[in-house]
């Protein structure tokens, strides 16, 4: 049986080879308070939950995910401004 899924020892070989990226990529988002790490062949990137956050509030105005509660959004406001920004961009083009 072939297991592609990487071992405990694989991802600290990774994470190892790749602390100096994440430190600067939060060191560049200052203020984020978590960056999920992907890795695509032998290239590690880094998206900071703001942007996954921005994509779903998109995807929410494009029809792709059912509507999420209005205060929730509220209260990512709160937390995280830029999806404020992006909510008052969205509604404009209603």
């Amino acid at each position: 049986m072939c297991n592609n899924k990487p071992n405990v020892k694989d991802l600290k070989d990774i994470f190892d080879k790749e602390k100096s990226n994440i430190d600067r990529i939060f060191c560049d988002n200052c203020g984020e308070s978590m960056v999920f790490n992907f890795k695509q062949g032998n290239t590690i990137f880094h998206i900071p939950l703001s942007k996954i956050l921005e994509c779903l509030l998109i995807a929410e105005a494009e029809g792709q995910v059912p509507e999420i509660d209005e205060n929730w959004w509220n209260e990512l406001e709160e937390l995280y401004p830029n999806i404020e920004h992006l909510r008052i961009e969205l509604k404009s083009e209603e």
